[in-house]
């Protein structure tokens, strides 16, 4: 039975006192004899409650303590014999008996009979221990605590382990804490600056990793060329995590003579015992750093990665041998494929589909059968869609069904713009293809596709299309007509919204060498015309966007036909704005709710959007939340945007 605690009954006998020295006070006006009967009526009651309640206690004392004793006899004498705290709880957890050591180390010589154990557990409850065993702390010391049912009752253990929870935690501060260094943007100073004025940049990049590494115990090597190693303990790691990784920020105080400013990218290795291990690990994190544009931090332990920095834009590579080099290998998984099936995000837009046409082009001029999947009533670049069945083949696009029944095991499957699996215009194509190659712009994910066997990422081209402008020149040029010239510039002009943001040398020379293919700038610009329904309602979202945080905000509950079109032309319309630095428009879709985030620069909506389970780009994200109303993620977005640190 649940025994009543003393606060059960003192509630009730404080109202009553109050409410009797209430009326004593009241009657004072009137009768001063009713006055003083009234007083010591509550006088009495007091001490009546009092007394009470002690013999309450000593009475829910002794009949615990006669429940134990007829429950457990001789085990009694056994267990109050334990070098360690035990107690005996009943059904409802509430406490029967302790030992002397519980009364002298857990409740510190309070006879707690009657109190619930879940107050000596941190709250846990009975079934929770029962199921695992607790970890706890009291006065410096460590307990684990065990339990058991007996005879309707349960035994609790509490083992003092303070020692060995001391060992094991020295223990896993002493663990190794690979960490590997590369300066990012080295081949862009040599390229730029002489050798003295390229070690003026070096020295000091060198001079203050080591004085990082020695500041936190750390040893510091040389690699080779722009690339470093650093062993730390993870005690000392730990300190470096509280700082956020501020080296990122002393290395970019580094600059060139022309103004040139020095970045590196780190990839930390932690969580085990074993050097080889924690170095895996550490070359994984400094992939993931490198492939999210560089700049940046990233920690990887068994489970999960962890971020910090990536603030700054990829650094352009000048330097075309890389595409060449992919253009040959891709070449050559072409000519062995009996099919090619292309294939990019769902609600694929015009980079996607742009990308796509570009290398379709290709693969039919080698002979190849080849099909765009896409599914096209669900495309925001179904105007695209349309122009190129109508000036190129209606065979061009494919269903995601059809290319599902139709694939084999010696088809070549080409992902385009994405390298996520779980944004894919068909996962289950996906799985079934046996040869994947994945091109894409994006800042590497952590859910990356993994099994390609051609990853082509540049997270400093613009968009997808102008990765696969640079392809084709070295594939087969003669592939690329005005319609297919026209589609890669319509995805380049979208990502870099009509070349205003990252843009860089080689974002131009794909758009003269497409100009030079007959693209037409009127007709790209046409694929980009509203309809004056979705035009105003463009406007309207502009209309009523708020401001937070620097940000703009803005939210429609309305679901239109080519929302997302408007969601996006909306959100680069609000970048327009004064002391904008992001914009978000929030908007409902099947079953959820989709944000879309854009940027000039100064803010990575991608660090927002993966917060909130998305991602993308540094200037260009999403995020697909379900079960949500648009005002629930509008509080959603606040929150994140409240945390998060922008460095201006």
């Amino acid at each position: 039975m649940r025994k009543k605690s003393k606060w059960a009954v003192t509630p009730l006998f404080l109202i009553f006192s109050v409410a009797l020295m209430c009326f004593a006070v009241f009657s004072l006006k009137f009768n001063k004899v009713l006055f003083y009967i009234e007083l010591m009526a509550s006088i009495a009651v007091i001490i009546v409650c009092v007394i009470s309640m002690m013999f309450m206690k000593k009475y829910i004392s002794d009949i615990a303590k006669g429940a134990v004793k007829g429950l457990f006899g001789e085990e009694r004498q056994f267990l109050d014999g334990f070098p360690f705290p035990v107690a005996v709880t009943g059904e409802d957890g509430e406490i029967l008996w302790i030992n002397d050591k519980f009364l002298k180390e857990i409740s510190i010589d309070h006879t707690p009979h009657g109190e619930y154990i879940s107050n000596y557990l941190n709250g846990s409850q009975v079934s929770e221990v029962l199921k695992n065993s607790l970890d706890i702390s009291i006065l410096e010391k460590n307990y684990t605590v065990y339990a058991s049912r007996s005879k309707g009752s349960t035994v609790f253990y509490f083992t003092d382990d303070t020692e060995l929870k001391q060992i094991a935690e020295k223990y896993r501060n002493s663990r190794p804490c690979i960490v590997s260094v590369v300066f990012d943007n080295r081949e862009e100073f040599e390229r730029e600056e002489d050798s003295d004025s390229l070690n003026s940049v070096i020295a000091p990049l060198e001079n203050t990793l080591i004085k990082w590494a020695n500041t936190y115990n750390g040893t510091f090597r040389n690699i080779s060329n722009g690339k470093y190693l650093i062993v730390f303990e993870e005690s000392s790691f730990k300190k470096i995590e509280k700082t956020k990784f501020d080296i990122l920020d002393e290395i970019r105080k580094i600059k060139s003579s022309n103004g040139t400013v020095a970045t590196i990218s780190i990839g930390v290795g932690i969580g085990d015992d074993n050097f080889k291990n924690c170095d895996i690990r550490s070359k994984k994190a400094l992939e993931m750093a490198l492939g999210r544009g560089g700049d940046q931090a990233v920690i990887k332990n068994e489970n999960d990665f962890r971020f910090y920095g990536g603030i700054s834009q990829g650094s352009e590579l000048r330097n075309k041998v890389r595409s060449r080099v992919y253009a040959s290998a891709l070449a050559d998984k072409i000519k062995v494929s009996d099919k090619v099936y292309i294939m990019g995000h769902n609600y694929s837009d015009l980079d996607c589909i742009g990308a796509a046409a570009g290398l379709y082009a290709v693969v039919t001029k080698m002979n190849k059968y080849a099909g765009i999947v896409v599914k096209s009533n669900q495309s925001p670049a179904l105007p695209l869609i349309k122009s190129l069945e109508n000036s190129v083949t209606p065979d061009m696009f494919v269903e995601p069904s059809d290319a599902v029944k139709n694939i084999s095991d010696k088809s070549l499957l080409i992902i385009v713009d994405t390298h996520a699996s779980g944004f894919l215009e068909s996962a289950e194509l996906y799985l079934k293809a046996k040869n994947v190659v994945v091109i894409d712009h994006h800042r590497m994910m952590v859910n990356h596709i993994a099994n390609a066997e051609i990853f082509y990422q540049q997270t400093f081209s613009s968009s997808a299309s102008e990765m696969v402008a640079e392809l084709v020149q070295y594939m087969d040029d003669s592939a690329i007509n005005k319609p297919i010239a026209e589609a890669l510039l319509s995805g380049i002009m979208l990502d870099t919204k009509g070349f205003t943001v990252k843009t860089g040398s080689r974002t131009f020379e794909a758009s003269a060498y497409l100009s030079s293919k007959s693209a037409d700038m009127i007709a790209v610009k046409q694929l980009f015309a509203n309809s004056l329904e979705d035009y105003k309602s463009k406007c309207e979202l502009v209309l009523n966007s708020e401001l937070c945080f620097n940000s703009a905000i803005a939210i429609t509950a309305k679901s239109a036909k080519n929302i997302r079109v408007i969601a996006a032309q909306a959100a680069d319309e609000l970048l327009g704005i004064k002391n904008v630095d992001a914009s978000y428009v929030i908007f409902p879709i099947e079953d959820g709710v989709n944000i879309s985030a854009r940027s000039l620069g100064k803010v990575n909506v991608q660090l927002v959007m993966e917060s909130l389970g998305g991602g993308g780009h540094h200037t260009m994200a999403a995020v697909q939340l379900k079960d949500v109303t648009v005002e629930q993620a509008r509080e959603m977005l606040l929150d994140k945007l409240d945390e998060q640190t922008y460095n201006t």
